[in-house]
């Protein structure tokens, strides 16, 4: 999966630069969570048991509807 190796590799390469007198914090989020008016949150309960696939395909079928 290029998108979560190369989250990896960021991750990797900011605690590279760390030293005594710079210290780095890396967070990765895989999504930022929010809201919008009149919208209805279907993903967010999928992402938060782990149940990746059922998120996005909560997500697109709404979108087709």
């Amino acid at each position: 999966m290029p998108y979560v190796r190369s989250r990896h590799l960021a991750d990797e390469a900011v605690r590279a630069l760390a030293n005594a007198d710079f210290k780095v914090c890396s967070i990765n989020a895989p999504f930022v969570v929010g809201a919008v008016s009149g919208l209805k949150e279907t993903a967010l309960p999928g992402y938060v048991r782990g149940d990746i696939q059922r998120a996005i395909g909560e997500v697109v079928s709404q979108y087709r509807a």
